[in-house]
């Protein structure tokens, strides 16, 4: 799944600029924009769910950059897997357990373990419902 994320903020760092000379430069150039939608594209934490490409234009116009400046798109796999050798270790420790023979030590790795694998399950959860929440290509 591509992914595209504001570089707004730092642009606008590298600029010596704050969200609200932007904002006034983009009046000036004719453009009427909430400010909220500016501090929206200053996330750059944040998949971008869809761009208005004249606003982009604009800013981009105001800061004197390429449309490349502004967006980067970054390839992330819609769920992350559990590293192979960790879950190698897993299935060890969870063999040792149904036969009853982990040591103390063992028995706090494997709660580790189960730890992490439920981190990740939650964390893959969570990506899978922001990518249904994002509109897919082509629709409104």
């Amino acid at each position: 799944m591509v992914e595209a994320y504001s570089r707004l903020g730092a642009v606008l760092t590298r600029k010596n600029m704050g969200l609200e000379e932007l904002h006034d430069r983009l009046r000036l150039l004719g453009v009427d924009v909430k400010p909220s939608a500016l501090h929206r594209l200053a996330r750059p934490d944040r998949p971008l769910g869809t761009l208005d490409l004249r606003l982009a234009g604009a800013i981009c116009q105001a800061c004197d950059i390429p449309l490349s400046r502004l967006i980067r798109f970054s390839t992330a796999d819609a769920v992350k897997p559990y590293p192979p050798t960790k879950q190698k270790r897993l299935d060890q420790l969870m063999d040792r357990n149904n036969n009853g023979a982990l040591t103390k030590e063992e028995r706090l790795e494997l709660s580790r373990l189960v730890g992490e694998t439920q981190e990740l399950a939650v964390e893959n959860a969570r990506r899978l419902v922001r990518a249904r929440r994002r509109p897919a290509a082509g629709r409104k």
